[in-house]
């Protein structure tokens, strides 16, 4: 089944992209698929510089928009 990134996973990919690890290396040592982390990093770049916080405040925004649950839920 589908596991969402963790707030932990996507700080991990900001440290490792900073020291030059490539995609594909990264989703290796995440044990992700390559096109997932390639669609992460893609979609929360900002100034050639990906945002693990803010990738996961977007996560969890959508996530209540999308299922309704209350802030505390997505915490879980």
């Amino acid at each position: 089944s589908y596991k969402h990134l963790s707030r932990n996973e996507r700080r991990k990919i900001t440290l490792m992209l900073l020291h030059k690890v490539s995609i594909r290396e990264i989703s290796r040592k995440l044990n992700r698929s390559a096109s997932t982390m390639n669609r992460e990093v893609k979609r929360n770049m900002q100034n050639n510089q990906y945002k693990a916080d803010k990738a996961h405040s977007s996560y969890i925004e959508n996530e209540v928009n999308v299922t309704g649950k209350n802030f505390m839920e997505t915490l879980k």
